[in-house]
């Protein structure tokens, strides 16, 4: 039977991966929506102007 302690420190680097890429997507999205609307915003004022 193995040790649990390398197994332990295996799954926390993991869960520590995983919470630093669902961030990371996250923050890319919220920067995506962000320019996209700031797109439309530039676009609609210069048509409007």
């Amino acid at each position: 039977m193995p040790r649990a302690g390398p197994l332990c420190r295996w799954r926390s680097r993991a869960a520590r991966v995983g919470f630093g890429t669902w961030i990371g997507i996250l923050l890319g999205t919220a920067l995506k929506l962000g320019l996209a609307f700031a797109m439309l915003g530039l676009f609609a004022f210069a048509y409007l102007v």
